[in-house]
């Protein structure tokens, strides 16, 4: 959250802007490896932000596949792109990374686990984590809770 700045010198409000800053990826298949050209959908097909009834953004998608734009809190959004409408809802906070819900999330927003956040180990988190070991160089064990995979999904998603 930002602080708004008030126009007299030495003045400040308190009032905190809310909105989400969401990148949205359509994308051949999950995660960052390949070229931009390998994983995107389509020659950047066009995509429109619904938010609250009223159009707020469209364009075409970026080169990788994806669209970037910020969610007021508490509104409702949908994003039209490739035929389909999709609702988006961002989370207020994630799972931290040495969890198995954390490890979880993380997979599902790289395209690996399709299947609810549970923090409960199942065929699609082993298939989830094997995929992404697979993807990213590691020995495909499928052990999600070993220092290297923790450490990979870290890199990778980001933090």
């Amino acid at each position: 959250m930002s602080q708004v700045s008030r126009s007299a010198k030495g003045m400040q409000n308190k009032n905190k802007l809310r909105a989400h800053k969401v990148k949205i990826y359509f994308q051949r298949f999950p995660g960052k490896i390949g070229t931009d050209a390998e994983r995107a959908v389509t020659d950047t097909p066009a995509y429109k932000i619904i938010i609250d009834g009223v159009a707020a953004q469209w364009g075409k998608l970026e080169a990788d596949g994806s669209v970037e734009c910020y969610i007021p809190v508490g509104s409702k959004v949908l994003l039209e792109s490739l035929g389909t409408t999709y609702e988006l809802k961002p989370l207020a906070g994630i799972e931290a990374h040495n969890t198995l819900g954390g490890c979880q999330r993380r997979l599902s927003l790289l395209g690996y686990y399709d299947a609810a956040v549970n923090n409960k180990y199942g065929e699609r988190t082993d298939a989830a984590t094997l995929d992404f070991q697979a993807d990213n160089g590691l020995d495909p064990d499928g052990k999600l809770n070993v220092a290297t995979t923790y450490d990979k999904l870290k890199s990778v998603f980001g933090e």
